[in-house]
């Protein structure tokens, strides 16, 4: 195996553990919702840890789509699974959505951007998200055994909805700009 498949395997593992994740949480018992914040947990570690060895060996095409894929997916299915169980207050799903949101719009333009053969380059505010994101799902998730921690999660997930939309903003001048710099 070279170092090249290894950090796409590593990215393979994140989307192995999603499901599982958000099937221990539904589940609903203590100890599987400790369980599920392991995982999650290290699923997370495996974002910086494949981040590391692609860096060092090389990025791939391959790596970087499975990459992104495995982030999106960790993060979407944990967000559903809390929300749907209730560990979220209706209002702090506004962030789900404008989350969710954004990644969907940005997805049709990177695959735009494939088609017309224009490279986006990756923006410093999503990167600062995706931690935002990570650190308040595993605080909301603690919150279930301290209920005092859920204040601080709900508030990551709101800073995190806020550095999507301005990371969102940032995409769609940098694709705009190709775009027309393209003609």
């Amino acid at each position: 195996m070279t170092h090249r498949t290894l950090a796409d395997l590593i990215s393979v593992t994140r989307i192995i553990l999603a499901p599982v994740v958000a099937i221990l949480l539904c589940i609903k018992q203590p100890t599987t919702i400790f369980f599920g914040i392991i995982l999650f947990t290290f699923a997370c570690f495996t974002d910086y840890l494949d981040g590391r060895v692609a860096r060092l060996f090389g990025i791939t095409r391959l790596g970087a789509v499975l990459d992104h894929t495995a982030d999106k997916f960790l993060i979407a299915l944990t967000l559903l699974a809390i929300g749907y169980l209730g560990f979220l207050r209706p209002i702090d799903n506004i962030p789900t959505i404008i989350m969710m949101g954004r990644d969907i719009l940005l997805s049709g333009i990177r695959e735009l951007s494939a088609k017309l053969s224009l490279e986006l380059i990756t923006d410093y505010w999503g990167k600062v998200k995706t931690v935002a994101q990570m650190i308040g799902i595993i605080v909301v998730l603690c919150a279930f055994f301290y209920p005092q921690l859920y204040k601080l999660g709900s508030g990551f997930l709101w800073l995190a909805a806020f550095l999507s939309l301005l990371s969102c903003f940032r995409y769609v001048n940098q694709f705009l700009r190709l775009l027309l710099g393209s003609r």
